[in-house]
């Protein structure tokens, strides 16, 4: 297996993380990348599967995509630092993209865990993936239909995910990436999200954030951490794609799409209904309800122990609706065996 798949782990400044993934992937049946943009190098021993790329101030796409030009397995799969990939669900990943030649990414269902008490307070997380397909034979049709769930830590066939990275080359916002893996992907290919146990995702924010003018984001930040230039998210996508790194992105997605979409004007009408279509999700996503309003203003309000309590009934039921959903831990024994392997790593650090 090992010669399949490669799992790319981007990090900056969380070396603590870094120790806790490597306690992780040890056990698994894949290599390892690891890309650190850190100052300091990682000093550890590390297992055999696993390699260490120490690229001190490299930007979030460009440090992956240099990983992905060493990569020589057929698959590649990223993973935040802070996460942890299931075994046996990127094992059916790439079951499934051996037998689909016209698929060129695939994942599965994802929860969400709180390191504190991982047993307790874990969730199903993206609920909207369940049962998604992009499998339309016309590339305008997947293409705009890229951005409806993150593919950003999905199973892809290596050679389109560096197609993908390479339009991010020298841009400095995080959220680029994410958006900019399925606008390209799609074009190469198919993506489907299997009935499987795909990743665990931890619920704390580890890193501090800026916005596009270097702003604190203080609803990222986690305690005192300093924010970093490396760490900038996109706050208004209009805005960012008529600014200068905007046009570089365009151009770059016009030249690397060229050997599927030729025609360098349909290609850029191409990237701009997409994004029309992802301004329209992202202004509907943002409206919210009088509800959810009042909800947040109660949480604040209320004893931290109360709210604690209902997070965890909350969990209880969110777990209960899913009950019968294939691809979760609580209802499948597979699954619960990656989750169990997940867990005990996660009560150690």
């Amino acid at each position: 297996m090992k010669e399949k798949t490669t799992i790319i782990i981007p990090s900056h400044e969380r070396h603590h993380l870094l120790l806790r993934a490597i306690d992780y992937y040890s056990e698994l049946d894949f290599l390892v990348l690891i890309v650190d943009s850190s100052e300091v190098f990682l000093n550890v021993k590390l297992p055999g599967n696993i390699t260490y790329l120490h690229l001190p101030g490299s930007l979030f796409g460009d440090k992956i995509y240099i990983g992905l030009c060493k990569a020589s397995t057929p698959y590649s799969c990223l993973c935040a630092d802070d996460d942890f990939l299931a075994e046996n669900g990127l094992k059916s990943g790439q079951e499934f993209l051996e037998e689909n030649l016209d698929y060129v990414s695939v994942q599965g269902h994802y929860i969400q865990f709180d390191p504190s008490i991982p047993k307790e307070k874990n969730n199903p997380l993206y609920l909207n993936m369940i049962g998604y397909k992009n499998d339309s034979d016309l590339i305008k049709d997947r293409a705009l239909d890229a951005l409806t769930v993150p593919h950003i830590y999905a199973l892809h066939r290596t050679i389109v995910l560096k197609n993908a990275m390479h339009i991010t080359l020298d841009i400095t916002n995080v959220t680029v990436v994410e958006l900019s893996i399925p606008l390209v992907t799609m074009c190469y290919g198919k993506h489907t999200v299997l009935p499987v146990f795909w990743s665990a995702r931890d619920i704390v924010r580890y890193s501090k954030y800026l916005d596009e003018n270097e702003n604190d984001l203080p609803y990222y930040d986690e305690g005192n951490i300093e924010a970093n230039k490396l760490n900038k998210i996109v706050i208004n996508w209009k805005d960012f794609l008529i600014s200068s790194e905007g046009n570089k992105l365009i151009n770059n997605f016009v030249e690397t799409v060229a050997d599927v979409v030729p025609d360098p004007k349909e290609a850029r009408d191409l990237f701009n209904s997409v994004n029309i279509n992802y301004l329209s999700l992202v202004k509907r996503k943002n409206n919210i309800s009088f509800k959810q309003k009042l909800k947040n203003i109660t949480k604040l309000l209320l004893p931290s122990f109360v709210v604690r309590k209902i997070q965890l009934n909350n969990y209880d039921k969110l777990r209960l609706a899913q009950k019968s959903v294939s691809g979760y831990p609580w209802s499948d024994n597979v699954a619960m065996k990656d989750w169990n392997s997940m867990t005990r790593v996660i009560l150690k650090f």
